[in-house]
């Protein structure tokens, strides 16, 4: 499955970073015409309005239920990969959700996360090199999707790259084969993101020709961008 430009499978609310509720988030792409989106919102492990988050989107898709055309609400979180052991910044209580959106925030590594300026000054100053640096990132995307098979998304896939002075381009063709087999192995999608324009088209078909669905995302924080796709549609269209 490549995209569907009618489906938005990350939007944030007033959950967490974003500027809307979920109803009015709800309400703008039922009004754009979607046929799909997924409220998502970042969690930590010690995050506690996960029950509050579930109550409120249960009450949503209760009444998208009573419409004659009813949008598909979905419901998720993001988190990040803290270590190279791919354990993932998760609280407790995830049974309702339909995805869990796995992210690069940091520079994941053994002793756990770091921030990628530090990545970045590391590298110039000749202490790590870049090419260590994507294997160890691949690694530890592709050990935390056991932990969520069957729900996963990979989110804005290496946009925590060119924050830590690296490119795709570092990213070994072996690397992104495994990681695009543990995708179809443990039943993980990726999503193609507007707001970072990641991953690139030739990145990207590693995960197309192992046959891993692709959806389309806005990572929108604000209603404005729901359903816009721009970025999106021209790495899509560069796909064979």
């Amino acid at each position: 499955m490549i995209g569907d430009f009618t489906r938005d499978m990350h939007v944030h609310s007033t959950f967490s970073d974003g500027r809307n509720t979920i109803a009015e988030n709800v309400a703008t792409a039922r009004e754009r015409g979607l046929g799909t989106i997924c409220l998502v919102d970042h969690v930590r492990a010690d995050t506690d309005w996960l029950p509050e988050f579930i109550a409120a989107t249960r009450d949503l898709i209760e009444t998208e239920g009573g419409r004659p055309e009813p949008l598909c609400i979905l419901r998720g979180v993001e988190t990040k990969v803290l270590d190279q052991a791919g354990a993932l910044d998760l609280p407790p209580g995830l049974e309702a959700l339909d995805h869990v959106l796995v992210a690069d925030h940091q520079f994941p590594m053994d002793d756990g996360p770091h921030d990628p300026r530090e990545v970045r000054a590391g590298i110039e100053a000749g202490r790590w090199d870049k090419g260590s640096l994507a294997s160890v990132l691949i690694e530890s995307v592709g050990n935390s999707l056991e932990r969520v098979a069957g729900i996963g998304i990979l989110a804005h896939m290496f946009s925590v790259l060119p924050k830590a002075g690296m490119s795709e381009a570092d990213l070994p063709a072996r690397g992104l084969e495994w990681l695009s087999r543990q995708c179809r192995r443990f039943g993980i999608a990726t999503e193609v993101n507007e707001r970072w324009g990641c991953p690139s088209g030739p990145t990207l078909e590693y995960f197309a020709r192992s046959e891993v669905p692709i959806v389309c995302a806005t990572d929108s924080h604000r209603i404005e961008t729901i359903g816009r796709y721009d970025q999106v549609r021209r790495i899509l269209a560069s796909l064979p």
